[in-house]
């Protein structure tokens, strides 16, 4: 005569095989059908589609009044699933009290189908599935594409069944570790001034070389405006003794005209020519410094000298 608990095991068994449920099948292993071997699929359209895993059940004779023993046969890569003993995290297979002897053996499978694709957090068991889940789902949904892709191998006979998938990460779903350097902030602004200004160094060399060009220029021009005052103060200091000259010979009344004229028409044209050197927008540099400074004082004298009157110095 049979056991209550191998009548009822019995009744359950015929149950899900009329229910013909999606991805579950149940073979019982021994005669008095304590021992299960449950295969379950994963749910379409979620990222365990095709994956088959084998898990054991185990009753013993007080059922229904204490939960089946369920360990994974196949260990998948799950929060809810321990990766060395291959016991999924279920509170009413954990906790007795928490236990229905309501709950039959189709229920307990499809609890366990819907666990692949829904995992449980605050009861999670797998640390290092749980971190990917909450911090790098890429990773993570890589991890359960490689165990789909396994346990498929193992139904097919392509590899032999090792207890575990997914227990060791694949050399390609482990992040490579990275080097942080410190880095001051000196160094940090040089850096992203250089990348990020819209002028090239040669540019930059430039504007410093323009920059002491026009100072030096500056000081030039302020020792010529001395030069320039102290002759002017002593040519005019000069004109006195030059005047009680009865009348003055021609020769100096006509080189001191020419020798002022000459002088007012340089220092326009230096003034006039710094101007057009650094007030003029649009001037690049280069045709900025048309005129140097010996270049116009040279042109100046030999226009002066054009205008000597040859007779008058012969006299």
């Amino acid at each position: 005569m049979h056991s209550r608990s191998y009548l009822l095991l019995e009744r359950e068994y015929q149950e899900l095989q009329d229910a013909r449920l999606y991805g579950i099948s149940v073979t019982p292993i021994s005669d008095n059908l304590l021992k299960w071997i449950v295969q379950v699929q994963g749910l379409k359209d979620s990222l365990w589609e095709g994956a088959i895993l084998q898990l054991t059940l185990t009753y013993t004779e007080e059922y229904n009044h204490h939960p089946p023993s369920v360990i994974f046969n196949t260990i998948p890569f799950h929060p809810n699933v321990d990766q060395t003993s291959g016991k999924p995290c279920i509170d009413f297979l954990d906790n007795p009290a928490e236990w229905n002897p309501a709950y039959t053996m189709t229920y307990i499978s499809l609890v366990i189908q819907a666990m692949l694709s829904n995992p449980v957090l605050e009861d999670a068991v797998n640390l290092e599935a749980t971190y990917l889940v909450l911090n790098k789902a890429d990773l993570y949904r890589q991890m359960v594409l490689n165990c789909v892709k396994t346990s498929r191998m193992i139904e097919d006979g392509s590899i032999q069944q090792s207890n575990v998938i997914g227990r060791t990460p694949p050399p390609v779903c482990t992040p490579a570790p990275r080097k942080i350097k410190s880095v001051s902030f000196e160094n940090y602004h040089k850096t992203w001034s250089e990348i990020a200004t819209s002028k090239t160094v040669q540019s930059v060399k430039h504007k410093k070389y323009r920059e002491l060009e026009s100072t030096k220029e500056l000081e030039e021009m302020r020792n010529g405006n001395k030069v320039y005052s102290i002759f002017i103060h002593e040519l005019l200091s000069d004109r006195t003794s030059r005047a009680e000259h009865a009348g003055g010979c021609t020769l100096c009344r006509l080189t001191e005209s020419h020798i002022l004229a000459s002088i007012v028409d340089m220092k326009a044209d230096a003034e006039s020519s710094f101007q057009k050197r650094h007030h003029t927008d649009n001037t690049p540099a280069s045709s900025a410094r048309e005129a140097e400074p010996l270049e116009d004082e040279v042109d100046n004298l030999v226009a002066w000298t054009n205008t000597l009157s040859a007779e008058l110095l012969e006299d």
